[in-house]
């Protein structure tokens, strides 16, 4: 029961993260899985001061940049409707953009739940799940340590593998289907595999070069809801003045759960805490 709970774990992880396409073909009745007992929120709210301080400070000093970004884009596609709210109204999130101390250094000892936070989760266990959430780190390197890796991840992902990078656990495809570059915009397609699971879905990622110190990325899925109804993701790329640099990001996902509620949002937990270690790893490879 141990392996099996382990193995429908993993799953999960994997369909939070993509909005993916599951051949049920292939697979037992997934309401027959078990739902295990909630453990309470988990990862959703750091009771330290970092929350306050680094993700739930309003702004009124949105920089402008930004704030072309938010009037552009985001404020007129339709998937970034529940994170304008937060970052282009509110501001939350911007007094993080120059403090290292908001963001997770790498150090196994040093908790990740501290740098996450939910601006929303669904209480509804009878509901699909859905959470609003954010989590931050900080790397030891330049904002190009992290923006070229993962221009790599959506323009040749063959390229990316061969450098020894790591994706989503199961990945097998990341194709580029527009054959344009991250800064036009790239229209992908995602598969993985998982046991015996295939799941995936399409999408489209554009990157935005706003100054030589600070970066956004819009990503979104499009297409293929089968247990993901809606997924979307801001990545803001900061460049502190020692050189180091923080990845900001918030994301909106929804998840038919099926049922199986509090499983889905353990899931959901697990993969912020797989974002946070393979971005740091990518990002620090020698």
């Amino acid at each position: 029961m141990i392996n099996q709970l382990k193995r429908i774990t993993a799953l999960i992880v994997l369909l939070t993260a993509c909005g993916p396409h599951v051949n049920t073909g292939r697979n037992s009745d997934p309401n027959k899985w078990p739902n295990p007992p909630a453990t309470g929120e988990d990862a959703a709210s750091d009771p330290t001061g970092l929350n306050s301080t680094c993700f739930a400070t309003k702004s009124n000093s949105i920089p402008e940049n930004i704030k072309k970004v938010c009037d552009g884009e985001l404020r007129t596609t339709a998937e970034f409707k529940n994170l304008v709210p937060i970052l282009c109204d509110d501001g939350m999130l911007i007094s993080a953009l120059d403090k290292p101390e908001c963001g997770w250094d790498g150090q196994p000892s040093n908790s990740k739940n501290r740098y996450i936070h939910r601006y929303y989760i669904e209480k509804d266990t009878s509901k699909d799940y859905e959470d609003i959430t954010s989590s931050i780190i900080h790397i030891p390197g330049t904002i190009n340590a992290l923006t070229n890796i993962m221009r790599l991840a959506f323009e040749n992902f063959d390229e990316f593998k061969r450098r020894g990078y790591q994706w989503t656990s199961g990945t097998r495809e990341n194709r580029n289907l527009s054959g344009t570059t991250w800064d036009q915009g790239v229209k992908y397609r995602f598969r993985a595999d998982k046991e015996a699971y295939e799941v995936g879905y399409e999408g489209h990622i554009k990157f935005l070069q706003l100054t030589p110190t600070l970066a956004i990325h819009l990503n979104r899925a499009t297409g293929d809801f089968e247990r993901i109804n809606h997924f979307a993701q801001i990545l803001i790329y900061s460049q502190l003045p020692d050189s180091s640099s923080l990845a900001i990001r918030l994301e909106n996902r929804k998840i038919a759960s099926n049922g199986l509620f509090n499983l889905a949002k353990k899931g959901a937990v697990q993969l912020d805490m797989e974002a946070m270690e393979k971005g740091y790893s990518n990002a620090t490879k020698k």
